[in-house]
Order: C-alpha cells, then structure tokens, then sequence
C-alpha cells in the first residue's frame, strides 16, 4: 500500500498543478501598446538593501519606454532618460549621454504622451509652489510620469558617488558620503 500512495501523491501533485495553470491561463490579461503603463526594472526593497547592479541593457530598457528614471550599476549617477535617450547624472553634476551596452540595477521606465499640459507662470517660481501647482492637478496615489521644461535660475541636485563590494544598505551608504550640487540658468530640457 505504501508504494501506491508514494505514486499516487505525485500525480496528483501534477493534475492540481496542471490545473491552476490552465485557470491561470483562462485569466491572463494582455497589456497592448496602447495602454498606459510603467515599466518597473527592479524593486525599490532591492536598492534600499544594498542590491546595486542589474544586467538590464539600455538598449533593452528602451523598449519599455523613452522617458524615465533610475539608476545605474554601482550607484554610478541618476538614470534620466528623456525622448529615448538615456543621461548620466554624476555625482560632481557632470551630465552624459550613455551607451546602449551599459547596463542599470533599477529603473522606471514609460512612453511619455502627456494627458495634460499647463504653463505656470510665477514670479520667484520655488519648488513649493512648483509642487503645490502640479498636485492641484493631479490624484493622490497614483503614478504619474512629469516631464517639466523652462528656464531655472537655480537648481539643486544630488547624485551618489560610486559605491563598491560589499554594498551597504543604501540609507547606510547615503549617509556615509556627501552629496549635492547646484545648477544655475538651466534650461530644461538642455537642447
């Protein structure tokens, strides 16, 4: 009897499993070019433990999306990309176009088309106001991809410098190295 039941259990493992996949089929949703998506490489709970390098390529990440944000291998800089094309913000404030080989850990990735435009016009434009003007417009939690041009007198930033094995959990490393820097008279996007 003992031989019949050690048959029995796995093949009944294998019908119930069989199973949920074909329920599981019956109730997958396709997803077409049409709507209106963010592309997630990575999760934010990898980065904040320390998990920095990825293997998604520039290249592929593009298929996904012209216009997001990330990060690269290392912590190397802040990942922009806008119009498809992918910039590294370093941590001295240096900005460059990178190749489609490099690689990024994490990533948030759409193709932009905007749902609403608006011009604010504001003498002493600060990102309070900045802030207060773009909520008045949109729902609380929800994601939104914002893309944001015009000339700014002034701009603070930051950017990580390049971390090395064994990682820290990031809010460790962060704390660790100073970081920041300043533009002035940008015009956003830079072209």
């Amino acid at each position: 009897m003992k031989n019949l039941l050690i048959i029995l259990v796995p093949l009944w493992g294998f019908f119930a499993c069989n199973h949920i996949e074909s329920e599981a089929e019956k109730t997958t949703t396709v997803i077409s070019a049409n709507d209106d998506f963010v592309y997630q490489y990575s999760i934010m709970d990898a980065l904040l433990a320390g998990v920095y390098d990825g293997n998604m390529t520039f290249e592929n990440l593009k298929k996904h999306g012209d216009f997001g944000i990330g990060g690269f291998n290392r912590l190397d800089g802040e990942l922009l990309m806008n119009e498809g094309i992918v910039y590294k913000i370093r941590f001295n404030g240096n900005i460059e176009q990178v190749s489609d080989n490099d690689s990024t850990g994490i990533a948030f990735v759409k193709d932009f088309t905007p749902d609403i435009q608006f011009i604010i016009q504001a003498k002493g434009l600060n990102y309070p106001m900045l802030k207060d003007s773009i909520t008045q417009r949109i729902k609380e939690n929800s994601i939104y991809a914002i893309r944001i041009s015009g000339k700014l007198k002034t701009m603070n930033a930051r950017s990580p410098h390049p971390s090395s094995k064994p990682y820290m959990p990031l809010a460790d490393y962060l704390y660790s190295i100073k970081i920041g820097f300043g533009f002035r008279d940008m015009k956003i996007p830079r072209n």
